[in-house]
């Protein structure tokens, strides 16, 4: 995988976005960690609808969703830090937001 993109904060939406519609266009693989705030750019629908096109690249921690996160059912993968660990360990390039 070339990149991990670990998002902690909510503020991150309005980077993402244009971000991963950039690996795709490059045909760049990509990974997406939410943990912390950062589960809340799933608020933004148009952001949302492209981390649920990615399927199982995308991960939302657990732990943060129940504390950060808004609404019954995550559109994301439920996960834990150990996911990020992995997904890290697999990564050419991290990209913290």
């Amino acid at each position: 995988m070339d990149l991990l993109f670990t998002v902690s904060t909510e503020s991150a939406a309005t980077l993402l976005e244009p971000l991963l519609r950039a690996c795709t266009r490059s045909e760049t693989t990509c990974q997406v960690f939410l943990t912390h705030e950062g589960v809340r750019v799933l608020e933004s629908s148009a952001l949302a609808d492209v981390l649920q096109a990615k399927g199982e690249d995308v991960v939302a921690c657990h732990d943060s969703w129940q504390r950060y996160g808004r609404g019954d059912t995550c559109v994301v993968t439920l996960g834990s830090q150990t996911n990020h660990s992995e997904m890290a360990g697999n990564a050419m390039r991290i990209i913290s937001f």
